[in-house]
């Protein structure tokens, strides 16, 4: 019975706290200079070989 107690104390706890992102410095994002986006799933090796020998080339 305790244990269900201290289980209800704590989701009313997390239920009644504030989880909203905190307000802060903005930073703009941007494009750095000869990077990409590595996260491809499932075709990782295939879009790296992509861009080792066509997209990079035509960003230089």
């Amino acid at each position: 019975m305790l244990l269900i107690i201290e289980a209800l104390l704590l989701i009313l706890a997390a239920l009644g706290e504030d989880h909203r992102a905190a307000a802060r410095q903005i930073f703009p994002l941007d494009m750095a200079l000869n990077s990409v986006d590595d996260q491809y799933y499932g075709c990782r090796e295939k879009m790296a070989n992509l861009v080792k020998t066509k997209y990079l080339k035509k960003e230089i």
